[in-house]
């Protein structure tokens, strides 16, 4: 099954908040209504047994609350979240698709049930931005920046919040996610690059041309 949603819903039609799904083996198509005009959808995200799609409803340019599409129902339902001044970060699954995770501040993550309980507050660590890999191939650890200097990558137990390590981050990068249990990606300027445990670069990823007017994505498997 594809999903997709609009990049830019605000600038779309009347199905602007729909999310589009489309069968792989028969091409069928069909979508879904999530949330109500005043309100936009984008961020998608597939749970791990492929059965329902994520979402992050904004207002503005504020997260108002995750959106979970039951394809099967074709039921999308919002579930509103007060973190007022978190920005625009998504929402992401939890790695046993029992909740989602997001920003609750600078320097704090939140855990919340599909009804919007809180879970578990993960504390003094920030969000690795503009990735999804937050958690370990297997779910068992997050990676987080750890508040101050110098720069270095959090890794904690998912399911307690308990800081396991603490990793260095060399000079000029920032974290980017997993790239498999037990190795770090971090990006530079136009590198990728694959740090063990201690924080020591072992791989090379990716080397990337930048400029003003360009952008990139990087993507791979992680057989190693």
């Amino acid at each position: 099954m594809f999903a997709g949603v609009y990049a830019f819903p605000r600038f779309a039609g009347e199905d602007a908040n729909e999310a589009q799904f489309t069968e792989r083996t028969t091409g069928r198509r069909f979508s879904v209504p999530t949330v109500a005009p005043s309100l936009h959808v984008k961020s998608p995200q597939w749970s791990g047994d492929g059965r329902r799609l994520l979402l992050t409803a904004y207002s503005d340019k504020e997260a108002v609350g995750p959106v979970v599409v039951d394809v099967a129902a074709r039921r999308g339902t919002l579930t509103r979240i007060d973190t007022p001044g978190t920005g625009t970060q998504p929402y992401l699954w939890l790695p046993d698709g029992s909740g989602v995770v997001r920003i609750a501040g600078k320097t704090q993550l939140r855990a919340y049930s599909l009804n919007g309980t809180v879970l578990r507050t993960y504390p003094d660590a920030a969000a690795a931005v503009n990735t999804d890999e937050w958690f370990s191939p297997s779910g068992r650890r997050l990676a987080a920046i750890c508040p101050g200097k110098p720069a270095a990558a959090c890794l904690l137990d998912t399911a307690t919040g308990e800081r396991q390590t603490r990793v260095p981050l060399p000079t000029g990068t920032t974290l980017w996610g997993w790239f498999n249990e037990d190795h770090l990606l971090v990006y530079g300027d136009g590198t990728v690059d694959v740090l063990d445990g201690a924080g020591r670069p072992v791989r090379r990823l990716a080397e990337l041309e930048t400029g003003d007017k360009g952008s990139w994505e990087v993507h791979f498997t992680r057989a190693w």
